[in-house]
């Protein structure tokens, strides 16, 4: 009887898929009832990238595209699973279904058709669902997260996907009654299809939306490290037009996403792609893993730690002068005057968020400096450079105090105050290596599961570790400077995009380069 992988790579031949078996060759470990899929070199890859050409990855490093554009993969268009190649797909066209909830019901559909699919021997390849998403975790599991930028965004994402699933998706379905094969799915079919789409979707074009890449979603991601990105033609408002006749139909089936070499990878080593630049934030809510190398993580800072440092009173007031609104004030409108408030409706529609961040390298946000900065001052301080230094160092060490101290079996432990605080990084990252082994793939970096939250931990506490030495220096600079040390040479911190570090839903896609 065939493999899995074997039926998978018939079905490749058949949809026109081409895998070029000289370049990359996949494989399939099976234990523990668990599937890994992963990609390897099937020979050395060498390339050469020319300096100075045009961005076309985006990621800003000014590397221009190879010189060699060695195609490890091509996928048609029409090979993927997308809102317009499903078989329901008119009653979708019909419908008020978009999005990325499109693809989760085409995903759906497909599934209970069973055999009938046309993707079976994709589907069946796959996972049913991704369980290393934290919206599957167990409560004991979502203890590894307890204290991390993570925290609170786990009940959040199961909220919206049961309005969405209610709203939505359960109303396509029973509309669709005896005509669509899915009239009993359930909302954990739509958790499950909205775990693969989450973590396996990526953007075709305009015209399908999201869509699952066969093969493409094989490939594991690195961080920074990728060997293969996957690349798309550019979207045009003629590609709307081209879709009428036999020429149309077959330019549209000839239209192919590409997986093209990007770096090197010595044979037999795991080939890598990329799924866009993540913290493990951000890595474990979309994808359900992390990486213990990730240089990207960042930390965010809550404001009640700000407010409890500077007094509420004076934050309020950073607040007002800086012409930043209150994230909390929003969350506890109506219900009474305890907490941070805004000062009106009004005032409040022209401000922005306040975005209070620690970077992987111990800076900290715009935002976050500068309501200490005017905290200091305000103070009425004969030294307000020393007092915010000082004001950095409480918030950080605050900030620090979040994470409970973990013991084996992920329970807080009890004697957590008699010793005197939280672990460090380093005490974690000793506690991981004893308890988890890293992935089957994945480098040996790159953990899953409730080990991701415990990654996540450790690389959090790195950046707020760095940040408190780097406080910790400059107070010692400011001591020296007060005694005449003209020498001292304080660091100026780089202006920071407002972003936040999760944001949107799990099921947003993952990018394709244009060609």
């Amino acid at each position: 009887m065939a493999t899995a992988l074997e039926r998978f790579e018939e079905w490749l031949g058949r949809e026109r898929v081409e895998v070029d078996k000289q370049v990359v060759r996949i494989e399939v470990k099976e234990g523990d009832g668990t599937r890994h899929c992963a990609v390897y070199a099937a020979r050395d890859l060498d390339l050469d990238l020319v300096e100075g050409k045009e961005d076309v990855d985006g990621d800003g490093d000014g590397e221009g595209e190879p010189t060699t554009a060695t195609v490890a993969v091509r996928i048609p268009k029409d090979a993927c699973l997308t809102r317009r190649t499903t078989e329901c797909a008119r009653r979708l066209e019909d419908s008020e279904v978009g999005g990325p909830l499109a693809l989760i019901v085409a995903l759906m559909h497909e599934t209970s058709l069973g055999a009938r699919s046309r993707w079976r021997p994709y589907l069946d390849l796959i996972p049913t669902r991704e369980d290393s998403l934290p919206v599957f975790w167990s409560d004991e599991d979502l203890r590894y997260l307890a204290g991390t930028s993570l925290e609170e965004k786990v009940e959040l994402d199961r909220a919206l996907m049961a309005e969405d699933y209610e709203a939505i998706v359960r109303p396509f379905f029973e509309e669709a009654g005896a005509e669509g094969s899915g009239g009993g799915v359930t909302v954990d079919d739509f958790r499950a299809a909205a775990s693969l789409v989450a973590s396996r979707a990526f953007r075709v074009d305009s015209k399908h939306g999201d869509g699952m890449v066969p093969v493409a979603d094989l490939f594991n991601h690195r961080t920074d490290k990728e060997n293969v990105r996957i690349y798309g033609d550019s979207d045009d408002e003629s590609d709307e037009e081209e879709g009428e006749g036999e020429a149309g139909e077959q330019k549209q089936k000839e239209e192919c996403l590409e997986m093209l070499v990007v770096r090197g990878a010595k044979k037999h080593e795991e080939v890598f792609n990329t799924f866009g630049v993540h913290g493990n934030a951000g890595l474990i809510h979309k994808y359900g893993f992390s990486e213990l190398d990730n240089s990207h993580t960042e930390v965010e800072v809550s404001e009640e730690h700000v407010a409890e440092v500077v007094g509420e009173a004076e934050y309020k007031a950073a607040l007002e002068a800086l012409g930043l609104e209150s994230a909390v004030a929003e969350g506890e409108e109506g219900e009474g005057d305890e907490g941070i408030e805004s000062s009106s409706e009004e005032e409040a529609e022209v401000k922005l968020p306040a975005d209070f961040v620690v970077t992987p390298d111990g800076d900290l946000s715009e935002d976050l400096k500068a309501v200490l900065e005017h905290a200091s001052k305000s103070a009425g301080s004969k030294d307000s450079a020393l007092l915010f230094h000082q004001l950095v160092l409480e918030v950080l060490t605050l900030r620090m105090s979040a994470y409970p101290r973990l013991q084996e079996g992920g329970g807080d432990d009890a004697q957590e105050e008699e010793e005197g605080g939280g672990s460090s990084s380093k005490e974690d990252l000793s506690f991981l290596r004893q308890s988890f082994e890293p992935c089957v793939a994945g480098g040996g970096c790159t953990y899953a599961g409730k080990a991701a939250g415990l990654v996540l931990r450790i690389t959090e506490k790195r950046a707020l570790e760095t940040a408190m030495l780097n406080t910790v220096d400059r107070l010692r600079a400011h001591a020296a400077d007060k005694k005449g040390n003209r020498n001292n040479k304080e660091e100026v911190g780089q202006r920071k995009k407002r972003r936040k570090i999760v944001s949107g839903t799990i099921y947003d896609p993952t990018v394709v380069f244009e060609k």
